[in-house]
C-alpha cells in the first residue's frame, strides 16, 4: 500500500502534500488499489471457475474410460480361464501347459509394466490408452483363430504386454483426480468395473465354450467380441476424449539451471564490477556456440539422472513402499491359483453353468468388497491415518484362512455341494479389498504424484513376477507331480469315476496351499505398516501441499488440500 502511495505521488511529481492533497492523493490511492486488487481477483475466481469447470469434465470422463478399460480388462483376463476345461478337450493342453500360457501373459505384463508407467508419468495418458486398448484387442481376436501351443503362448504374451497399460495409466489418472479421503472408494469402483467384467467374460465364456455356434467353437467365439470392443473402446478415447490434468511441480528440479538463472537474477541489480564479470562471462560462452547440441543433450541425459535417483532415493527406499511391494509379491500368487477353480468345481461333478455361476459369485464378491471395503478403508483412515489402512488389511487377510480350509478341505467335493461352494467363494470375493483400501492409496498418499505411474507400475510387475514365476509352475508341478493329476481329454460326464475323484482331490490340494501360505505372510506384512506408513504419509502430504499444482493452475489460486492429523 505505502509503494503504491509513493508511486503515485512520483509519477505527478508530489514532494510534500499538504494534509488536504495527502488525504485527497490517499483516497485516490486507495481507490486505485482496491480496483486492481479486485479486477485481479475477479480474473483469478473467473479463471478457476473456468479451470475447475475443465478440470472436472476431463477427469470424469477420463475416470469413465478407465472404468470401461478395467472392465474390459478384467473380461479379457477371465477368457482364458473360464476356457481352460475347454482347451484341454480340444487341443489336449493339461494343467502344465496352461500354467505356461498364463506365466507367458502375466510375465510380459510384469516387465512391461514399468515401461508403461514410465511413458504415462512423461506423455500423454490419453495416447498411452488408445495403444494399449487396440493392441490387446487385436491379440485376443488373433488368439480365437489358433490351434497351436507356440502360437497360443505367443499371442497370449502379446496381450500381457499390452494389458500392462490399464494399472498404472488408471492409477495414475486416479490419484491425481480422487482426493486423499476418497482413495479407496474410487480405486472400489474400479475394482467393481473390473470383477463385473470378469463375472460376464467367466461366466458367459464357461456356459458356452464347449458348444458351438454356427461352426465355430463358443470360447473363440468370446475371443473375438472381446478383442472387437477392445479396438472399438481404442477408436472411442482416440476420438472423444482429452487428457486429464495431472499434479506438476511449482518449479521443475533443474538445480544446475536454477543457480544459473538466479545469477543472471541477481546481475540485473548488481554493481558494474559484476556486470562486467557478466559481460565477459557471456563472450565466453559466445565462442561455444559449437557445443551448443552437445550441450542440450548433456541437459536432458542430467535431468533423467535426477529423476532416476530422486524415484530411487525418494521413492522405492521407502519403508513402506518396500512393504507393499513384498506384500503384492506373496499376495498375488493364490489369486493365479484361483484361476484354476472353475476347473477345480467342473471336476467335483459340477455342470459347466453352476461352475461359471460359483466363480460368478466369487467374482460379484469381489465388486461388492471393493467399493464397500474402499469406502470403508477411507472411513478408517479417517479414523486413524496411521493404522486405519493397515489395520483393514490384516482383517481381510485373517477372514481368508477359514474359508479356504472349508472349500477346499472341509465342503464335499460332488455337484451337492454347490450352495456352500457359492457362498463360501462370494465371502472370499466380499475379502478381497487389501488392494483398493490398503495398497493402493498407500502408494498415492506417499509418492510424488510425478513419480506414481512408475512405482504403480513397480508393484504390478512384482506382484505379477510373483504370481507368474512362482504361481504358475508352482501350480502346475504340485498338482501333476505331487498330487497325481492325470490329465485327460475326456468330458467330466464320460469320465472313469476314480480319475474324477482324484483330479478333484489334486486340483483342491494345490489350491488350498497356494492361498493360505500367501495370505499369511500377507498379514504379517500388514502388520509392519503400522510401524512406518504414518510419518511418511504426513511428510508426502506436506510435500504435495508445498510444491504441487495442477498443470493448467496458478500457483496464486491451487486450492488447498485437506492435513489429515
Amino acid at each position: 500500500m505505502i509503494m503504491a502511495k509513493n508511486q503515485y505521488m512520483e509519477d505527478r511529481n508530489i514532494r510534500e502534500p499538504n494534509t488536504l492533497l495527502g488525504e485527497e492523493t490517499e483516497q485516490l490511492v486507495d481507490s486505485f488499489h482496491y480496483e486492481n486488487n479486485s479486477s485481479s481477483i475477479y480474473k483469478k475466481v473467473n479463471s478457476n471457475r473456468s479451470k475447475n469447470g475443465k478440470h472436472s469434465m476431463a477427469f470424469h470422463k477420463s475416470l469413465a474410460v478407465v472404468n470401461v478399460a478395467a472392465g474390459l480388462d478384467g473380461c479379457d483376463d477371465q477368457l482364458l480361464p473360464a476356457s481352460f476345461r475347454a482347451l484341454e478337450a480340444d487341443l489336449n493342453l493339461h494343467p502344465s501347459l496352461l500354467g505356461y500360457i498364463t506365466l507367458a501373459q502375466t510375465l510380459m505384463l510384469s516387465l512391461f509394466s514399468p515401461i508403461w508407467g514410465f511413458l504415462s508419468d512423461k506423455y500423454s495418458r490419453k495416447w498411452m490408452l488408445v495403444f494399449g486398448t487396440a493392441l490387446w484387442g487385436v491379440a485376443t481376436i488373433l488368439l480365437a483363430n489358433i490351434n497351436d501351443f507356440a502360437h497360443i503362448l505367443f499371442f497370449r504374451a502379446i496381450n500381457g504386454l499390452a494389458l500392462g497399460s490399464i494399472g498404472p495409466i488408471s492409477q495414475s489418472i486416479l490419484a491425481d483426480a480422487a482426493k486423499n479421503e476418497s482413495l479407496g472408494l474410487s480405486f472400489g469402483l474400479v475394482q467393481l468395473s473390473s470383477s463385473l467384467g470378469r463375472l460376464i467374460g467367466g461366466v458367459v465364456t464357461t456356459t458356452v465354450a464347449l458348444k458351438y455356434f454356427g461352426g465355430i467353437r463358443g470360447w473363440r467365439l468370446c475371443f473375438i467380441v472381446v478383442g472387437i470392443l477392445s479396438v472399438l473402446l481404442s477408436i472411442i478415447v482416440a476420438l472423444f476424449v482429452e487428457d486429464a490434468p495431472r499434479q506438476v511441480r511449482k518449479n521443475k528440479k533443474m538445480d544446475y539451471l536454477d543457480g544459473e538463472s538466479n545469477t543472471n537474477a541477481s546481475n540485473n541489480n548488481s554493481n558494474n564490477n559484476n556486470i562486467n564479470n557478466n559481460i565477459n562471462m557471456n563472450n565466453s560462452l559466445d565462442n561455444n556456440n559449437s557445443f551448443t547440441g552437445l550441450s542440450h543433450q548433456s541437459t536432458r541425459t542430467y535431468i533423467l539422472y535426477q529423476n532416476i535417483v530422486e524415484l530411487l532415493k525418494d521413492s522405492l527406499s521407502k519403508k513402506s513402499i518396500i512393504i507393499i511391494l513384498l506384500e503384492g509379491f506373496t499376495g498375488t500368487i493364490p489369486w493365479l491359483a484361483l484361476s484354476f477353480n472353475t476347473m477345480f468345481f467342473q471336476y467335483c461333478g459340477l455342470s459347466d453353468l453352476q461352475a461359471a455361476i460359483i466363480t460368478g459369485f466369487l467374482l460379484i464378491g469381489s465388486a461388492i468388497g471393493g467399493v464397500v471395503g474402499g469406502h470403508f478403508g477411507d472411513i478408517m483412515h479417517d479414523i486413524s491415518n496411521k493404522h486405519g489402512r493397515p489395520l483393514l488389511g490384516q482383517l481381510a487377510m485373517f477372514g481368508r484362512v477359514p474359508l479356504v480350509l472349508l472349500i477346499y478341505l472341509v465342503i464335499p467335493k460332488r455337484k451337492e455341494s454347490f450352495e456352500l461352494f457359492a457362498l463360501s467363494c462370494f465371502c472370499i470375493g466380499l475379502s478381497s479389498i487389501a488392494g483398493v483400501a490398503v495398497n493402493r492409496p498407500i502408494v498415492s498418499d506417499i509418492i510424488r504424484p510425478d513419480y506414481r505411474g512408475t512405482v504403480f507400475s513397480l508393484t504390478i510387475a512384482i506382484e505379477g513376477v510373483g504370481s507368474s514365476l512362482i504361481g504358475a509352475p508352482l501350480f502346475g508341478y504340485l498338482a501333476e507331480k505331487i498330487f497325481k493329476y492325470q490329465n485327460n481329454n475326456l468330458l467330466i460326464s464320460d469320465m472313469p469315476e476314480d480319475i474324477r475323484i482324484n483330479n478333484a482331490q489334486a486340483l483342491s490340494k494345490t489350491l488350498f496351499y497356494l492361498t493360505i501360505i500367501p495370505w499369511i505372510l500377507s498379514f504379517i506384512f500388514y502388520s509392519l505398516l503400522h510401524f512406518t506408513y504414518g510419518k511418511e504419509y504426513l511428510k508426502m502430504n506436506e510435500i504435495i501441499q508445498n510444491e504441487y499444482k495442477y498443470d493448467d493452475e496458478d500457483e496464486e489460486t491451487i486450492p488447498e488440500k485437506k492435513m489429515l492429523t
